[in-house]
């Protein structure tokens, strides 16, 4: 049995900080904080702190004018940092450009709570 670590995980976008049994499950072991799509600009001093980045790209429509430049930055400023992409039903070719963009992860709806807690713990425990 591992012993049992605690990570910073940092939720953003307006579903995912909304998700209460997500957010239920990364808190139990974790440092969980949320960040809303508009203020991820000013949130600098706390990304330089975080390990794993889910992001909410729920809406596939703002994908190459939204999500990908945000993956991009978060992958530039803060090498340190794994991003997983979630929600959207993206197509074959936009799970792709998120790839290029940076992601390390990407999780279509409906996913299993599970699953994600460990990826984000898998990757949180590679990270600094």
């Amino acid at each position: 049995m591992r012993p049992l670590q605690s990570f910073h995980i940092c939720l953003i976008g307006q579903k995912l900080i909304y998700d209460l049994p997500l957010i239920r499950k990364l808190v139990s072991r974790n440092n969980v904080t949320l960040i809303d799509r508009e203020n991820l600009t000013a949130a600098d001093a706390i990304l330089n702190s975080v390990n794993v980045v889910l992001l909410d790209c729920y809406n596939s429509n703002n994908i190459e004018s939204e999500i990908l430049p945000q993956v991009a930055k978060l992958k530039k400023d803060f090498a340190c940092i794994f991003v997983i992409v979630l929600n959207g039903g993206l197509s074959v070719e936009q799970i792709a450009m998120v790839f290029k963009a940076g992601a390390n992860d990407y999780f279509a709806e409906p996913y299993d709570l599970d699953m994600i807690v460990e990826r984000a713990e898998f990757f949180a425990s590679r990270s600094r």
